[in-house]
């Protein structure tokens, strides 16, 4: 993420591989900008904010209001690792509940561990964005 002030006129940039975000008070300052990445990149522009980095967008001016999800990158979580079919719960752990070393396999092979780094890397990446209630319990996980 970075930020340009100019002007009086404040803009955010942020860049992830060969998606990019670009927000800002001034039209101005956003043409200007992206006029110069364009003398050095290929650059696309969307005209409507929808999706980004996984992250499903939906705003509403008028309303003032602001949702995001995370519902298509969930659901393929659930396919890729085999839990299409699991049951719902109300909670993503159980309260008071703390997992120690004892609760690992003892001699897990590289395979497993390996599958476990994935689930949990992709529910991380849940947890910071849209899945703040899940942090918890996959931070106890990690």
């Amino acid at each position: 993420m970075f930020r340009i002030d100019l002007n009086n006129e404040c803009m955010f940039v942020s860049c992830y591989v060969d998606d990019g975000l670009i927000s800002t008070s001034s039209m101005e300052l956003y043409y200007d900008f992206l006029r110069a990445l364009r003398s050095e990149f290929t650059v696309s522009q969307e005209s409507e904010l929808k999706y980004y980095l996984g992250v499903e967008i939906d705003y509403d001016l008028e309303n003032g209001t602001l949702k995001m999800s995370q519902g298509n990158y969930l659901r393929t979580l659930l396919t890729r690792f085999n839990m299409s079919a699991c049951k719902h719960a109300q909670t993503p752990s159980m309260p008071g509940e703390y997992l120690t070393g004892y609760d690992c396999p003892s001699t897990p092979n590289r395979h497993q561990m390996q599958y476990y780094q994935q689930v949990i890397g992709a529910l991380l990446y849940a947890a910071c964005y849209t899945r703040p209630d899940i942090a918890y319990g996959v931070n106890q996980c990690a």
